[in-house]
């Protein structure tokens, strides 16, 4: 399982996400594809098994609510190697309550299948807050009540219109763990940069 380093704890404080690249490996990709291959033609409010066929009514695109039911394949990303412990650690919780019920729960689970000029508007983050986008750094420790992971299943490239995320902060509670190592002596210069 992947741990969680001091470089993402602070990139995550500092934009509100995080990339981990490689994430799964090419036969997980094939197998899910393999899946959605089987889904992609679901119309709105039809079933597939527990997957249910959804839009918004306009274009953007195919839902597969609970994708979790879909199969193996998707019901081992639950709590994949890749990022639970990611998601334990910014969730945070322990020692609280809440976590006496159990450390994460699913509020949404779904594939999303676009074609050119489908989309979901910008959403979430509004100026009036949402108690399930809440997110706090208190005594160390991260408190964050929703944490969403995005996997492109499929090459993404310019024009395709994939997912944007715009960074949720501009400042840090945490301190980049190499500030230390970049400081500078009275009278010192710098020789050279780096692109």
């Amino acid at each position: 399982m992947k741990k969680v380093s001091k470089l993402d704890e602070y990139l995550f404080d500092l934009n509100g996400y995080l990339i981990i690249k490689n994430a799964l490996t090419k036969k997980e990709l094939k197998d899910l594809n393999k899946i959605l291959d089987k889904l992609k033609n679901l119309k709105n409010n039809e079933w597939a098994g527990y997957v249910h066929g959804h839009n918004y009514g306009g274009k953007e695109g195919l839902n597969l609510q609970q994708i979790y039911e879909a199969g193996k394949p998707f019901e081992k990303l639950i709590d994949h190697p890749s990022w639970i412990n990611h998601m334990l650690h910014f969730v945070g919780g322990k020692g609280t309550f809440d976590h006496l019920h159990g450390p994460l729960f699913i509020d949404e689970n779904f594939a999303n299948i676009r074609g050119p000029g489908e989309a979901i508007g910008i959403h979430s983050g509004n100026p009036e807050g949402l108690q399930r986008n809440h997110y706090r750094y208190q005594n160390g420790k991260f408190h964050c009540s929703q944490v969403n992971i995005l996997l492109a299943l499929t090459n993404i490239g310019p024009g395709d219109g994939g997912t944007v995320i715009i960074p949720s902060s501009h400042k840090s509670n945490i301190r980049h763990p190499e500030f230390e190592k970049h400081s500078m002596k009275k009278g010192g210069k710098v020789s050279s940069a780096e692109k």
